[in-house]
């Protein structure tokens, strides 16, 4: 959320008027005018400097931060702002997917919601307050660690999911459960779980990736080997593990 956004919504949560927080910032100990602040509100300013923002957050009593984070996140370069945006989404991308199977659809579009409307500020706010946290990249392992090296959230976490056809079968029955890490590339002949748009169950096949198609191969021949554009099928995770129920 830009910082003249992030300003706005400060300020439409107060009963304030322009005037009466330029004369509360001024009790405050930090004169700003009100031509100042309205060009702030209307993107015709750039973010101010910190202490700017402080005053005007404690004036609208408001978390501070956000203001703070938003103003330094619109100075900086594109590259520091990928990080954080790809952080965000990583973490919305691996809660989503260990939630889809376990929760109901409104349920899981509500969460999603809150995800996808939610501030980089708010965001980092929640990392500051789960400790001091850094992103470890290595391989195509996301993980989320907190200071004392506790795993906040690894996207390669296993995740367990039964089967719904023997597409596989012998290698995979029907109700086996699928223990499936989720990565970010996927490799030819990697056995994936996947679901097809439209459709409820998931099902496991072989890969052969041909561009912009994915080629799914059964192993047991009552089912047919399908050629898919990768935008018409979900990949939910490669699977890793499969548990089987004697």
């Amino acid at each position: 959320m830009p910082y003249y956004k992030m300003l706005n919504k400060i300020v439409a949560d107060t009963n304030y008027t322009q005037e009466q927080i330029v004369e509360q910032c001024e009790k405050l100990g930090k004169t700003i005018s009100k031509s100042y602040l309205n060009k702030l509100l209307n993107n015709k300013q750039p973010p101010p400097k910190a202490e700017i923002s402080r005053i005007i957050s404690r004036v609208c009593n408001a978390d501070e931060r956000l203001l703070v984070i938003e103003g330094y996140l619109d100075k900086a370069p594109k590259e520091i702002k990928d990080v954080f945006f790809s952080l965000r989404d990583i973490t919305m991308f691996s809660t989503l997917n260990m939630l889809q199977y376990h929760i109901d659809n409104k349920t899981f579009e509500y969460i999603k919601k809150i995800f996808e409307n939610q501030p980089i500020s708010d965001f980092i706010i929640e990392l500051i307050e789960n400790g001091n946290v850094y992103m470890d990249i290595e391989e195509n392992a996301y993980e989320l660690k907190s200071k004392d090296n506790n795993l906040i959230f690894n996207l390669l976490q296993p995740i367990g999911i039964k089967i719904e056809d023997d597409a596989m079968y012998p290698i995979i029955k029907k109700d086996d459960e699928i223990v499936i890490e989720v990565k970010n590339k996927y490799a030819d002949r990697d056995i994936l779980l996947v679901r097809f748009n439209n459709e409820k169950n998931v099902t496991a096949r072989l890969a052969i990736f041909l561009g912009n198609d994915i080629k799914l191969i059964p192993i047991n021949n009552k089912y047919e080997s399908k050629l898919v554009n990768i935008n018409d099928i979900e990949i939910l995770g490669k699977v890793k593990k499969i548990i089987t129920e004697i």
